[in-house]
């Protein structure tokens, strides 16, 4: 829940973030609470999830549950909904007109498989827009068990060689309450936490834009 954290109009990414009137697609959504947000700020989102039953029995009813938020005057906002994996779903944008097409990608919690990194990567390439686009990955540093996280795929970024990469935030604390701007079901009775000791790990959200050197091409 981190990235949901740090994009609602308190968290430290706010400033940078202006999702209003963007193209957005949130990758590998689940419960699509970042895209959510997007939505609620006035963009055109578009939500994918491998899994077909995921977007039906999660993101779904979690887009309709929220709709209310929207200010009484708003028209409500456009969103579609993708499934299939990353090495096919880029492809099946494109298709539909969407190649280069997005402004603003988000994607939370879905770097943990280094087998799967390029995957997700090729499906950026495909379908971020140039030049200004700009893609917001929230994770772990690092994931026990699965050996991915943050530095397996910044290595995997700078070996493509095609985007910049940078750190947009990084933190130690435990976020996983802290998003209460969004409904998500089926609601659950709140449960108190203990505080944790750090581990030594951090939750961190990267930047990846295109290089400054292609502007001139397409501006």
């Amino acid at each position: 829940m981190f990235l949901p954290h740090a994009l609602t109009p308190v968290g430290p990414l706010a400033h940078v973030l202006t999702p209003q009137g963007k193209k957005v697609l949130e990758l590998g959504c689940g419960h699509g609470v970042p895209g959510i947000l997007a939505l609620l700020a006035g963009a055109e989102v578009h939500f994918q999830d491998f899994n077909q039953e995921v977007l039906r029995q999660l993101t779904m009813p979690n887009v309709m549950a929220n709709l209310h938020r929207l200010p009484k005057a708003s028209s409500r906002p456009s969103c579609r909904f993708f499934a299939g994996d990353w090495s096919s779903v880029g492809e099946l944008l494109t298709n539909q007109g969407l190649g280069g097409h997005y402004d603003l990608i988000l994607t939370a919690e879905s770097i943990y498989n280094p087998n799967s990194q390029s995957q997700l990567l090729e499906c950026i390439k495909q379908v971020l827009q140039p030049p200004l686009g700009l893609v917001m990955v929230a994770a772990k540093s690092y994931y026990f068990g699965v050996g991915g996280g943050v530095q397996s795929f910044i290595k995997a970024i700078q070996y493509d060689n095609l985007f910049d990469v940078s750190h947009a935030h990084k933190t130690s604390e435990d976020v996983t309450h802290m998003v209460t701007a969004v409904d998500v079901l089926p609601k659950k009775p709140a449960t108190p936490r203990e505080p944790k000791a750090s581990n030594g790990l951090y939750r961190e959200v990267l930047e990846l834009t295109f290089p400054i050197s292609i502007q001139p091409y397409f501006l």
